[in-house]
């Protein structure tokens, strides 16, 4: 079963510095899943929300979760084809004067 809780992470920007997180606790098969929508996930790799799960997906690989399965119930092999979630860009940040 799924379990989540509140934390605090490190994340290197142009410093590391403490921000608000959260820690999951998955079993192989929920991580699984995880990693087979993510394959879904659209949108500018850089520029728009998109760019959030590149840490997902490579800390589910560190992990040792495949995006994909040999065995045909692999959740991989059950997305029905043309299924995808496309982010937009973020908006233009508008100059002030």
């Amino acid at each position: 079963m799924a379990e989540a809780k509140n934390t605090t992470v490190e994340q290197q920007v142009t410093e590391t510095k403490k921000v608000p997180g959260i820690t999951l606790t998955l079993t192989v098969q929920e991580a699984e899943v995880l990693a087979a929508v993510g394959q879904y996930i659209g949108g500018d790799m850089y520029d728009s929300p998109r760019e959030h799960y590149r840490s997902i997906s490579k800390a589910l690989r560190v992990a040792g979760i495949r995006t994909y399965g040999e065995r045909s119930s692999h959740p991989s092999n059950l997305v029905t084809a043309g299924s995808s979630v496309y982010f937009k860009n973020y908006p233009k940040k508008s100059l002030e004067f």
